[in-house]
């Protein structure tokens, strides 16, 4: 008995023995292993461009970097002077870098180092770049095309472009002269401003002697500016201007036997039709900016038509808001062929979209007539609209008139121009009369009711001619004998 005991518990001891020796002795390479974490990959696609030049002082650093196990990544950026920078920052989420204010004509270089969460880390390329230089051209710009000014009066206008962003003082030296020489030095003009950053105008009204005579004159001016690193100066840069001999600038027409309006004289010529790039409230109809030639002079009405010149004409009108000096207005484009056109004799019509906008900017090309204006600061001198107008029509003629004399181009009423709505053309074109079909027709400037944007000289906006509302209106053209 003791003995089959004894033979039982050995057989378990074995089996025992056996079983602990196959577990013990398992082989270890063939279990599961985790798969080695790579490093990331090495930084690409620099911007700026690995030995790009002329690079702006207020540049900003990128790449890409991708890891191949989807790790999140870190990097260190290397930025300076020396070819071998040190360490700016480090342990940046972003690809992106803002080195601050830079140093022109300098060459910088760069690099990346990427980390991921494994302690893993890949050094990129360095890479370089230099800054823009101070280049005479980049700040002064003048219009290519000569201008064109009706008389001895005009205001020069001289585009002065800072791309830096820093102050600049400047010293113009500015002078006209017949280009025939015949009338010598006109005038010389020095004067100094302070540039602040950004691009803007430079302004100065000029008045010529009473007996100039018509023809081309030459525009110089002398530049000197420091932006206190260097002092640098300019030969003279050489422009042209044009001076018109007119007769008449400005004539009153009858309309009807006893009421009579005021037109001013819009002389041929070419403009850029449409908004800037980049400018600021435009929409996209306003675009492509293209040139557009009009090729005839043309009278176009001093004012908006009045309420008392369509009683005149076409009798009594329920207007927004009477007064015999205030714009007609709640005339649809449809009432003003039909009730208003349609008695006068046909040497009157609405104005082309083209030709309102030629007239509207009076051989400017900034945002309004008067300027950019950016911040809205000089429109209330100039237009009626929702904010200064306390919602209601006023007398025309109550602002500052544009270059060429014309009032109310930029709010108190919208205007109906002849124009189907439709989009520009990039191309070139003279006397466009717009889409041959359509279902709204153009209407500009804005009026006392819509947001000051709308004042702008390239806004358009596209209005069922049936409709009549408050705050529509028109203005005349005349069509030269």
């Amino acid at each position: 008995m003791h003995r089959q005991i004894s033979i039982v518990l050995l057989s378990l001891l074995l089996c025992t023995v056996t079983v602990l020796t196959f577990v013990g002795c398992s082989d270890d390479d063939n279990s599961p292993t985790e798969p080695e974490n790579k490093a990331p990959v090495a930084p690409f696609n620099p911007s700026p461009a690995d030995s790009a030049m002329d690079q702006p002082i207020d540049v900003y650093l990128s790449w890409s970097c991708s890891d191949p196990d989807n790790d999140p990544l870190t990097y260190d950026v290397y930025f300076g002077t020396m070819k071998d920078p040190p360490k700016v920052g480090e342990d940046y989420s972003e690809m992106t870098f803002n080195p601050g204010e830079l140093s022109q004509n300098q060459l910088y270089y760069w690099k990346i180092i990427t980390k991921d969460s494994h302690d893993n880390s890949t050094t990129g390329p360095i890479w370089q770049f230099t800054t823009v230089g101070l280049i005479l051209e980049d700040y002064l710009l003048i219009p290519e095309q000569p201008e064109v000014y009706q008389g001895s009066r005009f205001t020069a206008r001289y585009k002065v472009n800072n791309p830096n962003d820093f102050d600049i003082d400047i010293l113009l030296d500015a002078r006209w002269r017949s280009e025939e020489g015949a009338n010598g030095e006109l005038e010389p003009i020095t004067y100094e401003v302070v540039l602040e950053p950004g691009t803007q105008w430079i302004e100065r009204e000029w008045n010529g002697p009473d007996d100039m005579e018509p023809g081309v004159y030459s525009f110089a001016w002398y530049f000197l500016w420091t932006d206190n690193r260097d002092i640098t100066s300019s030969p003279y840069i050489a422009n042209s201007f044009t001076v018109l001999e007119f007769e008449i600038l400005e004539q009153d027409f009858s309309l009807t036997d006893n009421v009579s309006i005021t037109m001013v004289w819009i002389p041929s010529g070419s403009f850029l039709m449409g908004a800037q790039g980049g400018e600021i409230d435009a929409f996209s109809n306003e675009y492509p900016r293209h040139k557009v030639t009009i090729s005839h002079g043309f009278w176009l009405g001093k004012y908006e038509v009045t309420q008392a010149q369509w009683e005149a004409v076409a009798g009594y009108k329920n207007f927004s808001w009477p007064g015999l000096r205030r714009p007609a207005d709640r005339v649809s484009y449809d009432e003003i062929m039909s009730e208003f056109l349609h008695d006068l004799d046909d040497v009157w019509r609405l104005p082309t979209e083209a030709e309102w906008e030629y007239a509207c900017r009076a051989g400017t090309e900034t945002r309004f007539y008067w300027g950019d204006d950016p911040d809205y600061e000089e429109i209330d001198d100039y237009a009626w609209y929702d904010i200064n107008s306390s919602d209601q029509l006023h007398n025309v003629g109550t602002r500052y008139p544009n270059p060429w004399g014309l009032y109310d181009m930029g709010g108190n009423v919208n205007e109906w121009c002849s124009d189907w709505g439709g989009n520009y053309n990039v191309s070139p074109v003279t006397d466009p009369q717009g889409p041959l079909t359509g279902t709204r027709r153009v209407m500009r400037g804005g009026c006392y009711h819509t947001r000051r944007s709308y004042c702008r000289s390239a806004f358009r906006g596209w209005m069922d001619p049936a409709s009549g509302f408050n705050g529509s209106g028109f203005r005349l053209v005349r069509v030269s004998d």
